[in-house]
């Protein structure tokens, strides 16, 4: 708020020309960040980050232990303040690391833990974070590997889509179970046309079983292999479903989920999902 208000001042003619420390933190603040793809060098996994501080864009290649590394290092650096959790550290004795759905999941979890850094002006302008976002350098990639661009898209031929964006905003807890609150748009419709449908993980669960079957049943294999993973089930002896970093990791692997299957012709002119999303 204190900077925001500077600057305001400042536009409105009322104060004097920004000097440069301030100049500085107003850029960081004003930071754009995401983890958009990744890398895979023999077994190695690294993942693009790219970050956007007007008017240029800087790419960056980090391994996921750099991530811990920045974690660890503004701990002992903000001790008041309270950061963003790490992404959970998997044994690669337990869990493949190369494996599309890991990897995937690993890369929408770093990108949310990086946009909340980077909402902190004490984070951005902390010696460990500008030191995290200016080193290992790269040049812009000429493509970016996601889990996505690694399968063929099935969208050939001209079709007219029954969703064009989607994605979950929010979440509703209740008093035994969790409300996922998952918007939906038709943009290319002759009038354009948004709506919410609220729905728990097991809905998703059976909407996912019931579209494999149909689409192996009419033989569509081509489609049923490009369908994404759900987010794994859990039992609720050994996870607590209620809590907060569990909610929003969920959140945010279903909708990569969902963006993706929007993707799938196939899955797109199915009656099973459009029902899902009440958009029939």
């Amino acid at each position: 708020m204190f900077l925001q208000r500077k600057l305001n001042c400042f536009a409105c003619g009322r104060q004097r020309p920004l000097n440069g420390r301030l100049r500085e933190l107003l850029t960081l603040y004003s930071m754009k960040v995401s983890v958009p793809g990744f890398k895979i060098d023999k077994k190695d996994v690294f993942y693009y980050v790219k970050v956007d501080d007007r008017p240029s864009s800087t790419w960056l290649l980090k391994r996921f232990s750099q991530f811990a590394q920045l974690y660890h290092l503004l701990q002992s650096e903000l001790l008041s303040d309270k950061l963003p959790a790490l992404p959970p550290k998997h044994p690669k004795i337990l869990v493949k690391h190369e494996d599309k759905h890991f990897i995937e999941t690993r890369r929408l979890l770093l990108e949310r833990f990086l946009i909340d850094l980077a909402s902190n002006p004490r984070v951005v302008s902390s010696d460990s974070f500008k030191d995290f976002i200016s080193s290992h350098v790269q040049e812009p990639p000429s493509s970016i590997r996601t889990v996505a661009s690694l399968e063929e898209k099935s969208r050939e031929g001209p079709f007219e889509p029954e969703v064009t964006r989607i994605h979950i905003p929010a979440v509703k807890q209740m008093s035994d179970h969790v409300l996922y609150q998952i918007f939906c748009a038709n943009d290319s419709a002759a009038q354009a046309n948004e709506w919410v449908s609220l729905k728990r993980f097991a809905d998703f669960c059976s909407m996912d079983r019931a579209i494999r079957r149909d689409l192996e049943a009419r033989g569509k294999i081509a489609a049923l292999n490009l369908i994404p993973a759900l987010p794994s089930k859990s039992s609720k002896f050994l996870i607590d479903h209620e809590d907060p970093g569990f909610i929003e990791e969920r959140r945010l692997i279903l909708e990569n989920y969902l963006t993706r299957m929007i993707d799938i012709r196939e899955v797109q002119e199915n009656d099973i999902f459009l029902r899902f999303l009440n958009a029939k």
